[in-house]
């Protein structure tokens, strides 16, 4: 698979916001943070009252995009990668995998086939029981379709240029009057 098509497939994934809420905002994303190296390409943008982390790692050919608003709707993780696994609307696990464990999550998923062999894979925050916080102590994401028998898309998300994009956009959410969060 071309680095190329993946790459597209991250720009698309880390459009900041859902589709209506652009045409909701119309104005320019603003670029918070940046950063590329051989192997990562990692983004933090803002648009209006949602920022948006992107991170893309080159050698795998996968990324994954959390966008954070100021409510569930413009709250949202998607994973890219160039693995079929389940269906659109279907239900997933998502495990992440922190320092000392896998934290499991289970919900629902938007499929999306951006050619080429990428794959986008789209859920709400709130339904898998995650907000953030709980993002920057990730390391790593593993999602998996319910039937037991499917493949999984392995997102890497480590590293230094990772805690520098984890930290902007932490600063971009800071910066906005409100963002959603979990209520634990």
């Amino acid at each position: 698979m071309k680095k190329s098509i993946i790459a597209l497939a991250v720009m698309f994934a880390g459009s900041a916001v859902p589709i209506f809420a652009v045409a909701q905002e119309k104005t320019a994303s603003e670029m918070v943070f940046a950063k590329e190296t051989e192997d990562i390409q990692a983004r933090v943008q803002r648009m209006k009252t949602t920022c948006s982390l992107t991170y893309f790692n080159k050698n795998q050919n996968t990324a994954v995009s959390i966008d954070n608003g100021n409510s569930v709707i413009s709250s949202q993780i998607t994973l890219v990668g160039g693995i079929e696994i389940g269906t659109n609307g279907g239900t997933f696990s998502l495990d992440r995998i922190v320092p000392t464990q896998a934290a499991p999550s289970k919900g629902t998923f938007s499929k999306s086939n951006l050619g080429q062999g990428a794959f986008a894979y789209r859920g709400p925050l709130n339904r898998l029981g995650i907000d953030f916080a709980d993002v920057k102590d990730t390391y790593s994401f593993s999602l998996k379709h319910e039937d037991a028998s499917s493949d999984k898309l392995r997102v890497s998300f480590s590293g230094d240029v990772r805690n520098e994009a984890v930290a902007a956009m932490q600063t971009c959410l800071d910066s906005l009057p409100s963002y959603w969060k979990l209520k634990k």
